[in-house]
């Protein structure tokens, strides 16, 4: 009989965010944009507040300003990189004709050199600002190990028409979590290409015949892979997401934002939040007091500042 006490607990509810969300927005539209950084804090402190494990909560230690300065830093920088490639592709490659080109391409660029930066970046800060238990997570991983998985990874995915991208992505899901601590703790992934590429074989196999039903299945089969060859301390995750609550939650969702106008969004957001966390429990209960708290002293908001100039230049040049 599977341990309920492991089992993650998410007891938010979509009442207060939909006030959180309400008070966000008239925040953010009163200082033009500006606020925008302190309300996705709020958010994401709501979620880990609320979300529970052994008797123990998350928390999410970010503020508002650090995001917003790590903004500021980028800005200039990504204005000035976006510069340099857009007015030469202007000038000397593009004709009236393909000019909007010399918008689009600049971003993409950018996106496809910064990406390894902003993807280490980001979750060295989230995971820095996340405890559970007052110890601190923290994330190892280096950008020039990632930049060598997309040099190999992306163009064998490309040349072998996607069939690479199962063990493209096992590599890039294996650098994520064996380079993210608890404290002191390290997780592992044992996962492989292979049987991955099998889950979405038949995934692939059974979409068209169940009219395209079977993609809530192939999704829990997919997250579940993940979860159930990951480890922490040597304990293994479990998960049990079922396909027919994707699927029941998915048609449930559509409904509740048509007939509500979108009112319904919190409420969405929190039974999606509950039935994908809920699934996540350990085999056996841990020994959190054999844990020493680690800190990453150099993690900071800077990558998530260029994600959000880069976001501004793509709806600036939409």
């Amino acid at each position: 009989m599977e341990n309920s006490t492991t089992r993650a607990k998410f007891d938010g509810n979509g009442w207060d965010l939909f006030k959180l969300y309400l008070l966000n927005a008239l925040a953010t539209i009163s200082t033009l944009g500006i606020y925008s950084f302190w309300a996705r804090v709020k958010v994401e402190r709501y979620l880990r507040q609320h979300t529970a494990f052994l008797g123990q909560r998350f928390d999410f230690h970010a503020t508002g300003l650090e995001r917003f300065l790590g903004f500021l830093k980028a800005a200039p920088i990504a204005i000035i990189l976006f510069c340099a490639i857009k007015f030469p592709l202007k000038w000397w490659v593009f004709n009236e004709e393909l000019e909007p080109l010399s918008n689009v391409i600049p971003i993409f660029l950018l996106l496809y050199i910064l990406g390894p930066f902003i993807f280490v970046g980001r979750l060295r800060f989230h995971l820095s600002r996340t405890s559970y238990n007052n110890i601190r997570f923290h994330f190892a991983g280096r950008v020039l190990e990632l930049v060598k998985i997309f040099l190999v990874g992306l163009p064998l995915t490309i040349i072998t028409l996607g069939f690479y991208s199962p063990w493209f992505t096992v590599r890039l899901k294996r650098f994520q979590i064996e380079n993210t601590y608890y404290g002191n703790a390290g997780f592992k992934f044992d996962g492989n290409g292979g049987s991955l590429f099998w889950i979405h074989l038949k995934g692939f196999l059974l979409l068209i015949p169940t009219l395209g039903f079977y993609a809530s299945w192939w999704q829990a089969n997919v997250y579940n892979y993940f979860w159930n060859q990951t480890t922490v301390n040597g304990i293994r995750f479990k998960s049990n997401l079922k396909g027919e609550d994707i699927l029941v939650y998915t048609i449930l969702s559509y409904m509740a934002i048509l007939f509500s106008l979108g009112l319904a969004f919190p409420w969405i957001a929190v039974i999606w939040y509950k039935l994908f966390y809920e699934a996540i429990s350990l085999e056996v209960e841990p020994d959190l007091t054999q844990i020493q708290p680690e800190y990453d002293q150099g993690a900071s908001a800077l990558a998530e500042g260029f994600e959000s100039s880069l976001e501004a230049l793509a709806d600036i040049f939409d």
